[in-house]
């Protein structure tokens, strides 16, 4: 998969993702895989609301780019808008950044000049969603992230670590070391 890199991924460090290309992701525990899953089944009940009834569901994008595919899924499109849904633990104030480059990227590969981030509170149910408009500059800087790490990943050249707690990595270099056993 050297020519294929996801638009989900824009809120990662480059070395992780680069990392992950050449050893694979670490195993997910089950703990955190019940959390993915309740995540999915929130995105398909969100997904069967009638005013999204009209709406393309899970539409796939892509960015073709030097030699390589950035691809990914977004959640709702209509003629108007790209809706990306988060469930999350702790309502944000305002949307979280790469969230923000999340929904650009989609928004750029269906050429659509609207977005929203719309998050739902996972233990009280409470949504607030927040308008996205599009920007070239962000769209183009995010395709330029994946471009730089596509360059490291065909030069096996490991790029900086730039994770922060406590969003880290499987690979970061601020956690121990992690083993296969």
């Amino acid at each position: 998969m050297d020519n294929v890199l996801r638009m989900s991924n824009i809120g990662k460090c480059m070395y992780d993702l680069y990392m992950q290309h050449y050893h694979g992701r670490l195993p997910v525990s089950q703990v955190i895989q019940a959390v993915f899953d309740e995540g999915n089944r929130l995105h398909e009940l969100i997904q069967a609301r009638p005013e999204y009834s009209k709406a393309e569901k899970e539409i796939a994008c892509e960015i073709k780019t030097c030699g390589f595919t950035i691809i990914g899924h977004a959640d709702i499109v209509s003629v108007h808008k790209v809706i990306e849904i988060k469930s999350i633990s702790k309502m944000p104030s305002r949307p979280i950044d790469w969230h923000i480059r999340q929904v650009t990227l989609y928004m750029h590969a269906l050429n659509k000049t609207n977005g929203v981030i719309l998050y739902h509170q996972k233990s009280d149910g409470k949504e607030l969603s927040f308008p996205v408009a599009y920007s070239s500059f962000l769209a183009l800087e995010c395709v330029g992230f994946f471009e730089k790490l596509h360059y490291h990943i065909q030069a096996r050249e490991e790029p900086e670590c730039f994770c922060y707690k406590p969003f880290v990595g499987d690979y970061c270099k601020l956690l121990p070391p992690k083993t296969w056993d």
